[in-house]
């Protein structure tokens, strides 16, 4: 299933972490925005990556996208990623 998150972190270096974090599953659309088409079992696992960073101020939201909605999703202006790409089939 496709899941947009999002985040808002003041540390860098905590920054740093939750997007190389997010690099290993999705893909980034905007600095600090990632579409991840994982499965149960990886969001499980990005779910328990991410849940050790909940202390201090962080801010992340996981919203999932079902498949028929994400396929009405419009990009306006300079975009990191399409929808119709070639090989990006929804899970």
């Amino acid at each position: 299933m496709m899941h947009i998150i999002t985040y808002d972190i003041e540390d860098d270096k905590e920054r740093n972490q939750i997007s190389k974090i997010l690099e290993g599953y999705g893909v980034r659309v905007q600095d600090s925005v990632f579409e991840c088409n994982i499965n149960k079992a990886e969001f499980e696992s990005l779910l328990n990556k991410l849940t050790k960073f909940a202390k201090g101020k962080i801010n992340i939201k996981i919203y999932p996208v079902c498949k028929e909605c994400y396929s009405k999703s419009i990009g306006i202006g300079e975009i990191k990623h399409f929808p119709g790409l070639k090989g990006y089939e929804i899970i």
